[in-house]
Formats: C-alpha cells, sequence, structure tokens
C-alpha cells in the first residue's frame, strides 16, 4: 500500500472536508473544518492529507 502526504490544495480541500473522525472520538479533535480555518490564519503550519494510493484517508 503507497501511503503518502500530500498539500491541501484548493483541488484536494473538499475531499479533505469529508473526512470524519471514528463515532466516539469527536471530543477529541477539531473538525478538518476547523483545523484548515486556523492553519489559514497561521502560515508555518502545513496542511497536509494522508493518502492511500490516491484515497485521503487521514489529515494533519
Amino acid at each position: 500500500m503507497d501511503l503518502h502526504l500530500e498539500p491541501i490544495t484548493r483541488r484536494n480541500r473538499k475531499e479533505a472536508l469529508k473526512l470524519r473522525v471514528a463515532a466516539g472520538q469527536e471530543t477529541f479533535v477539531e473538525t478538518v473544518s476547523q483545523c484548515l480555518s486556523e492553519a489559514g490564519r497561521n502560515p508555518v503550519w502545513k496542511q497536509v492529507g494522508i493518502c492511500a494510493e490516491e484515497r485521503m484517508v487521514g489529515f494533519g
């Protein structure tokens, strides 16, 4: 399996926003939307999608 990181861009932003945590874990982390918003205000943070093959499976 090919795991790799891809920068979040206009092209894949909608795919990232569709990501959800497992049921019962919602209170442990911010939503992707919240993270992208916060990262947009802090140029030091680099938003990336975690991809398995061609599918985004996580966010960091």
